[in-house]
């Protein structure tokens, strides 16, 4: 799987040590040894301890490795693609009350294949996402775990019968009555993580109308008006949306005014916290999107830290149950879709000529709008409100500049109490995050997650190695896949994260993973491609004002001289002509009148300066 559910019972490997999740506090997790029942319980940050690769969610000592969507060829992504679509209503089925077996065997009359297919495909799926789903792969791996079927229906029954129902046992009396069943069949019993796991991927709606009754449900998740349909808790339903900000910007060199930016923002609707943003100078694009995604499911440490904001204000993280988004051909994209099925992410779009679906957003953005028409420099909403308003010549922000004034407006949002959940978002998130209700789910992998995200272009392997974005890349690993690849220029994919080209990703379809390449060019240390794209910006402007006087005087010149070696060439061409049509009338007396000798004109040395306005050009030869 590429995703795990942070909560209790959830088992995690802290330095190559086994770890348990005791309890969840936003970005805090309680852990304690899973070989020592009486070890204390220690306090970890989660940005932290993934960052530094200290905690991981698969046993360093497997040796399973999930297969790479991105080495697929374009066929075995495509069958990935239809035996998913087979698939797809399952979880939506099982969230629902339908029964296992029922779901899978709708999905079998509809898709003309037997239920155990249907089994085997929600096991794959399960196991390694849709990547799982391609044919001619590795499904094996050593050290890999896996249950029994008759297991697997054994803790879902009996899940089922003791746990959810009004008078629920305990993970651990639950564990002891599947143990006992096991034996009696002579199966091997799963652990109690095992058990805990199955529990934690079940939908909290459905547990909630198990345990406490169809009227507490609906009290607790009922859609009131106003509300949007199925936001039930955080990140249930995250939206994403684009809008030019209404704002001129400058550049940080000469601080000369450079256009209108582009935000692009993701709230999530059941607490309106912001989920994350992309900032830019280019139009709404897949980067816009990916990189928005990629600021939500990652926490905001860093990020804060570089505005030496604190982390605790905004404590959003985590992937999303589903992303409500327009029908944007940014959003139309195989990548996005691609990776939100490898991730387990519903991907919805908004019905045509829907608007109020995307009210949360858009009322965020008119705030946020509001915002800049305070600031020097802004377009106002229309040219009504602008008037004589010279915006590009009071403009004075720089987009680092811009994006620090938006992140504290953001956290000042969330402070705020919205009327959508009367009460401030960041409290709203809180009562369910930190108090424990829901537990986010995050990725098992961040740095392949990471890279599934990123945008890519296809590029050949030279003797320069890599060029992109007019750089060049290299690795040592080049010059084995260079030698190994099947047919003369062959491209590859290559990654990159436009807030850091230092570097970029070159798939390996050989050893199925990502090889990293870093600039040729040393001397460039971590650059973004906004940053890039200025510098370029300003070296054309500089270039433009360099003076060019002297250019046109030397092109001329080179002219000239081809214009002069043509002339030369047409005059030598006609001396030759002459002479040897005097030889051959020498020839000729000769033969009438033997014995008289014909003096030959002698060829000149140097052929003379020829006027070239006198000479046709197109008489040559």
């Amino acid at each position: 799987m590429n995703t795990v559910r942070l909560a209790p019972g959830q088992k995690v490997w802290l330095k190559d040590l086994p770890h348990e999740v005791v309890r969840v506090e936003g970005q805090v997790l309680k852990l304690k040894l899973a070989v020592d029942e009486n070890a204390p319980i220690k306090e970890v940050v989660l940005s932290s301890v993934i960052s530094s690769g200290d905690m991981k969610f698969v046993s360093p000592f497997e040796g399973q490795q999930t297969p790479l969507w991105d080495a697929l060829s374009d066929e075995q992504q495509e069958v990935a693609r239809t035996l998913y679509k087979t698939i797809e209503p399952y979880s939506d089925m099982i969230n629902t009350g339908v029964k296992k077996a029922e779901a899978v065997q709708t999905l079998a009359r509809q898709s003309g294949v037997s239920t155990r297919t249907i089994y085997e495909r929600v096991r794959l799926f399960r196991q390694a996402g849709i990547a799982g789903l391609a044919p001619g792969i590795n499904r094996g791996g050593k050290n890999m775990k896996r249950l029994d079927a008759a297991v697997e229906q054994i803790i879902e029954n009996k899940i089922a019968r003791h746990y959810l129902i009004r008078t629920k046992v305990s993970v651990s009396k639950l564990t002891e009555i599947i143990r006992r069943e096991c034996e009696m069949l002579g199966l091997k019993a799963p652990q109690r993580q095992t058990i805990q796991r199955r529990i934690n991927h079940l939908s909290p709606v459905k547990v909630h109308a198990a345990q406490k009754g169809k009227q507490a449900t609906r009290s607790k998740y009922h859609v009131s008006r106003g509300k949007f349909p199925g936001a039930d808790f955080p990140l249930a339903i995250v939206q994403f949306d684009h809008t030019p900000l209404d704002i001129i910007l400058v550049d940080r060199e000469h601080r000369v005014a450079i256009g209108r930016p582009y935000l692009t923002l993701a709230i999530d609707v059941c607490s309106r916290m912001v989920y994350g943003y992309f900032l830019s100078l280019q139009k709404p694009s897949y980067v816009s999107v990916a990189m928005c995604l990629l600021a939500g499911i990652n926490s905001k440490d860093n990020l804060l830290e570089r505005f030496s904001l604190d982390a605790e204000d905004w404590p959003v993280f985590g992937l999303p149950a589903c992303i409500h988004v327009d029908n944007g051909k940014e959003f139309r994209s195989t990548h996005l879709e691609d990776f939100c099925k490898e991730y387990q992410i519903n991907l919805e779009y908004r019905p045509i000529r829907t608007p109020q679906y995307g009210g949360h957003i858009e009322r965020l953005f008119g705030t946020i709008n509001e915002q800049c028409h305070q600031l020097e420099g802004t377009t106002f909403s229309s040219v009504y409100h602008k008037g004589d308003y010279q915006s590009e010549k009071y403009a004075n922000l720089t987009l680092d500049e811009l994006e620090e004034y938006l992140v504290n407006t953001i956290l000042e949002y969330h402070l705020e109490v919205h009327d959508g959940v009367s009460m401030p978002p960041k409290r709203c998130w809180e009562r369910e995050v930190l108090d424990g209700l829901v537990s986010p789910y995050i990725p098992t992998d961040q740095t392949r997650m990471v890279i599934d995200l990123l945008p890519f272009k296809k590029r050949t392997i030279q003797k320069e190695g890599v060029g992109m974005f007019d750089l060049h890349y290299t690795s040592d690993v080049l010059q084995n896949i260079h030698f190994a690849q099947k047919q003369e220029k062959q491209m590859y994919k290559v990654k990159y994260d436009p807030r850091d080209i230092s570097k970029v990703y070159l798939l390996n379809p050989a050893q199925n993973r990502y090889e990293v390449l870093f600039l040729t060019d040393r001397r460039i240390g971590p650059i973004s491609k906004i940053e890039l794209d200025q510098i370029k910006r300003v070296i054309k402007v500089e270039n433009e004002r360099f003076d060019k006087s002297n250019l046109a005087r030397y092109k001329d010149r080179k002219q000239g001289i081809i214009d002069r070696a043509k002339a030369n060439k047409f005059e030598s061409k006609r001396q030759r002509r002459i002479h040897e049509q005097i030889s051959r009338g020498a020839e000729q007396a000769e033969k009438l009148h033997p014995g008289r000798k014909t003096k030959l004109p002698d060829l000149p040395a140097t052929v003379p300066e020829v006027d070239l306005a006198a000479i046709k050009f197109d008489d040559l030869d």
